[in-house]
């Protein structure tokens, strides 16, 4: 369970495999509740809980659940018990307001998921580097030819030999559509143009950084 207050926290919740139980549907997975905490001495319990937005349109929708369960299930790797972050705990929980409540084609919920997971290595101080070669810090835009997770960002011609990782090929393009999905607010995902190549690409360097960094 991910709170406001303490971070990450593992709690035991008693009697909620029972049918009867009235505290398991406030504690069910990709929910915001309100939970009360009791102190044990060799575990933590939830005490009371009272759900405060189930995202209900978010789990009627498959595809919605599988990019909600992509997510949370990449950040509850990251994310260590007890580490407070008041920025991140809002931003995932944007996040879930905006995945349920708006109208998402399978491109536009793509995007989605990157511009969280960019938003979240960001605050994890992870972001890699797009406007400069990671090596030799040149920053001529047509010089910045591939992408290494090793380095940590974009690699220029000049450089790219002497990158002991695997580089992929990227173009003036793809760094632009990057970068300004860097500086993007998840209302205006609905107004993006980019073609699903392409955001096929960036989902695939974003999730190898991402899976180098934290796996």
């Amino acid at each position: 369970m991910y709170t406001l207050e303490n971070g990450m926290l593992e709690l035991v919740a008693r009697g909620t495999g029972k049918k009867t139980s009235k505290l398991a549907s406030h504690i069910e997975p990709i929910t915001l509740s309100d939970v009360m905490v009791i102190r044990g001495r060799n575990h933590d319990y939830v005490g009371t809980s009272s759900a405060e937005n189930c995202f209900r349109k978010l789990k009627e929708d498959y595809e919605k659940i599988v990019v909600a369960g992509e997510v949370i299930a990449g950040f509850n790797q990251i994310i260590k018990k007890n580490e407070v972050d008041e920025n991140i705990f809002f931003l995932v929980l944007n996040f879930l307001h905006f995945l349920n409540d708006a109208e998402l084609g399978s491109n536009e919920l793509i995007i989605l998921k990157i511009v969280f997971e960019i938003k979240f290595l960001k605050l994890l101080g992870y972001l890699p580097s797009f406007s400069r070669c990671s090596r030799c810090d040149e920053r001529d835009i047509s010089k910045l030819k591939y992408f290494n997770n090793q380095e940590g960002g974009v690699v220029c011609s000049k450089c790219v030999l002497a990158a002991n990782e695997e580089n992929v090929i990227i173009d003036e393009d793809l760094i632009n559509n990057i970068k300004f999905l860097t500086k993007c607010n998840f209302d205006e995902i609905l107004k993006i143009d980019i073609s699903p190549k392409i955001i096929a690409k960036i989902n695939n360097i974003v999730g190898s950084f991402k899976k180098y960094q934290f796996e």
